[in-house]
């Protein structure tokens, strides 16, 4: 796991920087706040709970767009089996194109 934290890690970094990657819109800085929270070694022997909160503490500080903020605020207090399901639908409704991502899937079906 340690490599593939370091290079999602680096890759996010670069994507960081615009001469690298344009700025991510909400939804995917979402996501990518999940995958390298999730891929970082530190935080493995972490409970659900404990991981859902180390997110929502980056999400927090680190997405600043209000729309995927809301939606992601909205889908809090659903079912966790049903809360990917909505926040993907949202996200391709506000971004008009297909969108996923696997990191939320699989802590949020615990």
């Amino acid at each position: 796991y340690s490599i593939i934290y370091t290079l999602t890690y680096t890759f996010l970094l670069l994507c960081n920087h615009p001469a690298f990657c344009k700025t991510p819109d909400g939804f995917t800085q979402i996501c990518n706040i999940y995958t390298t929270t999730l891929a970082n070694p530190k935080y493995k022997t972490k409970t659900t709970i404990e991981k859902l909160e180390i997110i929502d503490d980056h999400i927090s500080k680190e997405v600043t767009d209000p729309t995927a903020l809301k939606v992601f605020s909205a889908v809090a207090a659903v079912n966790p089996t049903e809360k990917y399901k909505l926040f993907k639908q949202s996200a391709e409704s506000v971004l008009k194109h297909q969108w996923n991502c696997p990191a939320m899937v699989g802590l949020n079906k615990r």
